[in-house]
């Protein structure tokens, strides 16, 4: 794999799978760009500034990003994981708000802050509540839909709260909620 202590991509880069890079870790804060694609493991343990739209994708492996690394920018991030597991360790979009955050894991998409977005928010595949979550998808005048694909539960540790927030979006869930762990509580806010 790739270790690595700071890493800062550009619009037109990319990293992709060769021999010797099946796995990327990055140590240090990160600012990315277009596409990383690896078939092993991908985690960030820094602040994470998105400087152009990226996709993040491994084959099967697990997306983490730790409880240091924040996701700023506005821009798009879509993340691919197979069945690797996807982890938001920080907050997305706390001081500059994403465009829009799509992530698919058939496993599971660990929420673990607060997430904001000027667009929409789509989760495709089972997400698992590690905190009391805010999804807010109308920063700005903004009005993204947020849409679940999958179940919602909390962890097996402790209930935990979600609060949707979408403004004119739509909020929409195609799974059970709280059927594998109750949620403490379910707000969701849309006109």
């Amino acid at each position: 794999g790739l270790n690595i202590g700071n890493l800062s991509m550009v619009n037109g880069d990319s990293i992709t799978n060769s021999a010797g890079i099946s796995s990327l870790s990055v140590s240090g804060t990160a600012t990315l760009a277009n596409s990383i694609v690896t078939s092993g493991a991908q985690s960030y343990s820094g602040a994470v500034t998105l400087g152009a739209a990226t996709t993040l994708a491994t084959t099967n492996s697990n997306v983490s990003f730790g409880s240091a690394a924040t996701i700023n920018g506005a821009q798009t991030l879509a993340i691919t994981a197979g069945t690797g597991t996807i982890t938001y360790g920080a907050a997305v979009g706390g001081t500059t708000a994403l465009t829009s955050l799509a992530s698919t894991s058939s496993t599971d998409i660990y929420l673990g802050a607060n997430i904001t977005t000027a667009g929409n928010q789509t989760y495709t595949g089972p997400v698992v509540l590690n905190n009391n979550i805010t999804l807010i998808s109308n920063s700005g005048s903004a009005n993204g839909a947020v849409s679940f694909s999958s179940t919602v539960d909390s962890t097996s540790a402790a209930a935990k709260a979600l609060t949707v927030t979408s403004g004119s979006g739509n909020i929409g869930f195609s799974g059970i909620v709280g059927g594998n762990y109750a949620l403490a509580a379910l707000s969701l806010n849309s006109t």
